[in-house]
């Protein structure tokens, strides 16, 4: 029997990738504009979902409101491997320079977590500081847990990591002001990249961070939003408002131009 997928079915495809960081890749981001039209289902599903999850953070940070955060996420049914003291990966830490000197260059904890007595590549894959988390490797999709209902998605991982370290380290989870998304693969957010640019009517910059914000760049601000790598950013703030100090996303920055896959940051203020 043969697949027929049409535009009615890509909102439904994109749900699937849910606040989910993907693998990265060794695709060259193209230095051209989209030749798409940046209305496509795709990019209006990004652009709604985007809008529904920038609508739940005012929400839940609203002093007004009576947010509950999430419990954290009982990551005992993974195997989890603590590096400390390792550097960003790559040539991250040139990137991140560019972006502010207020970012560490050094002194991260890497925790993978892998699937019980697994020898393949880990699930999830992530570098943290007291002000920033790296996303680094993060595959859902090699998620095996059994029982299949403890299986955890990038923002429950992301945030019950950040809260076990901060005890040892002697830092505040409400001291967490970035999440950098290293070396996209993700299709979908690969392709919203492009997509931007082409609305906004901008070029990406050769080796440079470009900004987007809600302010001057709404569609744009919450299509990147929408993507899946947008949802675990957004749905981390969310989900543990109160634990993070009731932060919003201020700025995004793009990095897409060059001969690496894209990278993401999204820099976090008090609301």
């Amino acid at each position: 029997m043969k697949l027929s997928i049409t535009p009615w079915h890509l909102p439904l495809l994109l749900s699937l990738f849910d606040g989910i960081f993907s693998l990265p890749s060794n695709k060259n981001f193209p230095r051209t504009l989209s030749t798409r039209t940046p209305r496509d289902a795709d990019w209006n599903a990004c652009v709604q979902r985007g809008t529904t999850d920038w609508a739940a953070l005012q929400s839940a940070v609203d002093p007004r409101g009576q947010h509950t955060d999430s419990p954290v996420a009982d990551l005992r049914y993974y195997q989890s491997t603590p590096n400390t003291n390792q550097p960003p990966p790559g040539g991250l830490a040139t990137e991140m320079a560019k972006l502010s000197n207020s970012i560490p260059l050094t002194g991260y904890t890497k925790i993978q977590l892998s699937k019980p007595h697994a020898h393949g590549d880990p699930v999830f894959e992530n570098l943290y500081h007291s002000k920033v988390i790296i996303a680094k490797d993060n595959q859902r999709w090699r998620d095996e847990v059994d029982p299949e209902n403890q299986r955890v998605n990038w923002p429950e991982v992301a945030f019950a990591n950040y809260h076990a370290l901060a005890p040892s380290t002697h830092f505040p989870t409400t001291g967490l002001s970035w999440v950098i998304q290293y070396f996209i693969g993700n299709e979908i957010t690969v392709e919203i990249l492009r997509d931007i640019y082409t609305s906004a009517r901008r070029t990406p910059r050769q080796g440079e961070w470009d900004e987007w914000t809600y302010a001057h760049d709404r569609d744009e601000f919450l299509a990147i939003l929408g993507t899946p790598v947008g949802c675990g950013a957004t749905r981390l703030l969310t989900q543990h408002a109160t634990a993070l100090g009731k932060k919003v996303i201020a700025t995004i920055y793009t990095l897409v131009d060059g001969p690496a896959a894209p990278s993401i940051a999204f820099r976090f203020r008090a609301a």
